[in-house]
């Protein structure tokens, strides 16, 4: 309340309480109107005549969902996104407020405003500041500030991925009074970077009543559904087989006029350089349908589609860091509990965040997530320009030769070793043909003058060493960002407890061998290899080697073997024992085998002893392996 009737806007004469004042002084409540200092906007403020100071109630202001805290010099109100709308300080027992437009106040909540408008503008897939505002002011979704969004500097990320082209005019009056009554269709691509399940081609949806959009990610353009109503002239839609299909179920076919995709409604085209576009799109379906207005009603694709305003209170800027709950693993006490991930998007089946894994290399849908969007997000919007130099020149051949480390003179142990330690023992491996295939060494790799040095102390020679390149998306740290190199090895009481149960059950328990069975991990990562001393390619010397499967010697070896060999069981029906994770068992309704693997070594036993050939026919059909007999 306030006894200055000037300091007030948009008066309103109302007669009021009463207001008693310290002692027997009293006051007439007259009317009511606005107060604003530029950014905090207080209505309904009392004009009470003869206050002599404005007064602001603490509990009127809690009632709007905004905390108030005091210090010893200070009180702060902040609203209910923990913004600090007001700062008082203190003199004598009172808390004075400044309301004045000039303070330094409004400049400090200028900045904040400034950093809300970025975010929510990442949030909602870079959508347009207008359509913002009008999502604010007309209350169109629920979980967006209270704030006017305003364009302040150029967004590079809007500038670089949008072109506009002539516009067509849209209809005043919609021809379509329902959804799903007309769909427009189009697919584009291929893409030149498949996703991260192969798919190249992306096939849209759009409903013409509400604009509502899906999005479907195919390996090919045969794999579109036949269901086409509205589309362009593209052959996988006019052809002779929709003709006939559409006459058979009584559908007509429309074609929308030649390079003119703009006539189909909101399908435009995407050209992202990254193995996460379709994520990126999905995400864009996702928080469009949830933000654009359609002009007509006045309401969100959402809202026409599905009757009700749309949540946007859990939206998150695409590709920022997060951490992932670990709970998958059985973790010590001392471990981990999280893993870094990148956010991709919004499951479309169950209330969870799509979000990449970056220590197991996959997609995962949790609802257990912390997001960082405070930070760069990935790849960081800088280094676009970078990585698609990286992806042309990676495999050209560097403008500086790199020097050949071999030494002229081979020390003469080559010659002397007896053919007896040169023969391989059968778990060593005995051909890497189908490992290696020679490439260019990348432009921007790191010289290590000490791979490939000949030992001159007389020490065994050491697996070829690992290079990585420099100026990658991310920076890379062994067993932290190159991929996890540890691998689930069987605990002692994990093999105790086979055993115990196998002589519960009174069956056998036999024991195999897989030959070389590093060399049958399957890499998920680009890995290169200088080559070896004395083996340097007299026409290529400048080229390494590109793994096409692991080698041992290969840090990621035993991960990529451990990998590989619980996918092919897994695959074959067998689930992961509870006990631990190297554990696999298949139940049948009347009986069980149980597999335990040790690294290259399996033992398998089952109430069955007909399960047990089966499963010895299966891994010999698989790998090439050995049985050791019954385990003694």
């Amino acid at each position: 309340m306030t006894g200055s009737k000037s300091v007030i806007s948009d008066y309103l004469d109302k007669k009021g309480p009463l207001v008693t004042f310290g002692g027997t002084g009293k006051g007439q409540t007259r009317g009511y109107g606005t107060l604003t200092n530029g950014v905090t906007t207080f209505k309904r403020v009392a004009y009470v005549e003869g206050l002599m100071h404005n007064l602001l109630s603490i509990s009127q202001l809690c009632d709007k969902n905004q905390k108030v805290s005091f210090s010893k010099k200070k009180c702060k109100v902040k609203n209910r996104h923990k913004e600090v709308i007001l700062i008082g300080t203190r003199k004598a027992d009172v808390y004075i407020i400044n309301m004045n437009t000039s303070t330094d106040n409004v400049c400090f909540l200028s900045r904040a405003s400034t950093d809300i408008n970025w975010l929510w503008h990442k949030r909602l897939s870079y959508i347009n500041f207008k359509t913002m505002n009008q999502l604010s002011i007309n209350k169109l979704v629920t979980g967006l500030p209270d704030f006017r969004f305003t364009k302040v500097s150029l967004c590079s990320a809007c500038e670089k991925g949008k072109q506009t082209m002539a516009s067509f005019k849209s209809k005043q009056i919609s021809s379509i009074s329902s959804p799903l009554h007309l769909l427009h269709m189009d697919i584009y691509g291929p893409v030149n970077v498949q996703s991260i399940a192969g798919k190249k081609y992306t096939f849209v949806i759009v409903d013409e009543y509400s604009r509502y959009t899906w999005v479907f990610f195919l390996r090919s353009k045969s794999d579109a559904p036949e269901e086409i109503i509205l589309s362009d002239h593209g052959t996988e839609f006019k052809n002779s087989t929709l003709e006939t299909f559409f006459d058979e179920k009584a559908i007509s076919q429309n074609f929308s006029s030649v390079r003119t995709p703009q006539q189909n409604g909101m399908l435009s085209e995407t050209n992202l350089a990254t193995q996460f576009w379709a994520e990126a799109v999905n995400t864009t379906c996702y928080t469009q349908n949830r933000s654009l207005i359609v002009k007509h009603f006045r309401k969100t694709t959402y809202e026409l589609f599905r009757n009700r305003k749309p949540s946007i209170e859990h939206f998150h800027i695409f590709g920022c860091v997060c951490n992932i709950l670990n709970s998958k693993d059985n973790l010590g006490k001392f471990d981990s509990k999280s893993d870094d991930g990148i956010f991709l998007g919004y499951s479309s089946i169950s209330k969870t965040y799509r979000v990449f894994n970056k220590r197991r290399q996959t997609i995962e849908e949790t609802i257990h997530v912390r997001f960082d969007e405070s930070g760069p997000t990935f790849p960081h919007p800088h280094d676009n320009e970078e990585i698609n130099q990286w992806d042309d020149s990676f495999f050209q051949v560097p403008d500086t030769p790199i020097v050949d480390p071999t030494p002229q003179n081979l020390p003469d142990v080559f010659d002397a070793t007896p053919i007896t330690q040169v023969t391989p023992e059968p778990d060593q491996p005995t051909s890497s043909e189908d490992l290696l295939e020679s490439a260019p060494a990348p432009s921007n790799l790191l010289p290590d003058p000490s791979v490939n040095e000949a030992s001159t102390s007389g020490q065994a020679y050491q697996p070829p060493a690992l290079r990585w390149t420099k100026n990658h998306p991310i920076e890379q740290e062994e067993g932290i960002d190159y991929d996890e190199t540890f691998a689930p090895l069987a605990r002692l009481e994990a093999i105790l407890l086979f055993l115990a149960y196998a002589a519960h059950m009174n069956f056998k328990v036999f024991q195999m061998d897989i030959k070389n069975a590093f060399l049958n991990g399957k890499l998920n990562e680009e890995v290169y290899v200088s080559q070896p001393p004395g083996f340097v390619h007299p026409i290529f010397p400048d080229h390494v080697y590109k793994l096409k499967k692991a080698l041992y010697g290969l840090k990621q070896a035993p991960r990529a073997w451990y990998d590989t060999m619980s996918t092919f069981l897994l695959s074959k029906c067998f689930e992961r024992g509870n006990i631990d994770i190297t554990l696999f068992l298949k139940k049948y309704p009347k009986h069980i085998i149980l597999v335990q693997i040790y690294v290259d070594d399996i033992i398998f036993g089952s109430t069955n002893p007909k399960l047990c050939e089966k499963f010895e026919f299966l891994m010999k059909t698989e790998y090439k392996m050995s049985m050791m007999g019954e385990l003694a």
